[in-house]
């Protein structure tokens, strides 16, 4: 039985939203723990930087999800579906995060 672009695209946002959700959550933890155990060392300090990245990157995952979910629905296609809209959020999210905790990391060796 051949399944619909609508459950195809549902699972999908289901899906990302899973995955928005824990980094939210892992990203919450990391930045708890640290800040609960204070730095050690050095590195230690960026680990709470660490956390409230993983954690933006995942509501801006859940987001992006959400209005790709919403424009497949509006435009009736599966091709602009939640997957491809947040995984594209993502990406770009994902360069941004690594490109910021680059110069935090050479500031602070500075």
């Amino acid at each position: 039985m051949p399944t619909d672009w609508r459950d195809e695209n549902r699972r999908s946002l289901q899906a990302w939203l899973r995955t928005g959700l824990t980094l939210v959550i892992v990203g919450a933890l990391i930045t708890g723990a640290s800040l609960a155990l204070g730095p050690a060392t050095s590195a230690d300090r960026m680990l709470p930087w660490i956390g409230v990245t993983l954690a933006v990157v995942g509501v801006i995952s859940n987001l992006g999800a959400v209005v790709g979910y919403r424009l497949a629905r509006l435009r009736g296609g599966r091709h602009t579906g939640a997957s491809e809209a947040a995984a594209r959020m993502l990406a770009g999210l994902i360069v941004i995060a690594g490109s910021l905790l680059v110069i935090i990391l050479i500031a602070d060796a500075c």
